[in-house]
């Protein structure tokens, strides 16, 4: 009897998880990118300290795809950020982050903990906006080129929605446009953990 039960389960297990990532299903999630942040800046030495301003942002990278096979998804993420610099003079900067990234992923194993592959790259822009204290105190857009390599672990928690623990390397650049009223070039690289969600439909 005992052995009966323990098959059965087998057989359960084994059912649910084929049909998350099966060929045909469409992929759904989102990365804990999607967060508010404040941060206040200072600067300390032996006899003084100075109050750098403060910043906060609001970041959220969805992605949707579709499996072409049996455990590998193919799609496009969209990550985006808003963020928003000051400082006690008054001085205030707001850019905004897009990329439109195709993506694909790729799961291991049969089990209720998969671990996945994913590889995304792609284009965007970021737009700095800056108040008459700093800068043009116009709107100036530079263009984005970025891309991730993702490691991570899925866990299904039922037959359509799984929780996704990543880490990842990326890799941006920002090149500022030609009426620019700053040429500031920008390359960004490092590693990140994130928590994220998947819904298989």
């Amino acid at each position: 009897m005992k052995k009966t039960v323990l098959m059965l389960l087998a057989v359960f297990v084994v059912s649910v998880t084929y049909g998350q990532v099966e060929a045909g299903k469409t992929l759904l999630g989102g990365t804990s990118n999607f967060s508010f942040t404040t941060f206040s800046n200072k600067m300390k030495n032996d006899s003084e300290e100075l109050d750098l301003g403060s910043n906060s942002s609001f970041e959220f990278n969805p992605h949707v795809g579709y499996f072409v096979a049996d455990g590998v998804a193919m799609g496009i993420s969209l990550p985006c950020t808003i963020e928003t610099a000051k400082d006690d003079d008054g001085a205030k900067v707001t850019s905004s982050y897009f990329v439109f990234a195709p993506f694909i992923r790729s799961y291991f194993g049969s089990s209720n903990v998969r671990p996945f592959l994913q590889i995304d790259g792609g284009v965007g822009s970021v737009k700095n906006k800056t108040n008459p204290a700093y800068g043009s105190g116009e709107e100036e857009t530079s263009k984005v080129l970025a891309w991730d390599l993702i490691f991570g672990l899925g866990f299904f928690l039922n037959e359509k929605i799984s929780m996704d623990l990543s880490l990842g390397y990326g890799y941006l650049s920002m090149e500022p446009n030609e009426n620019n009223y700053q040429d500031i070039s920008l390359v960004s690289s490092g590693v990140a953990f994130n928590v994220g969600f998947a819904i298989s439909l």
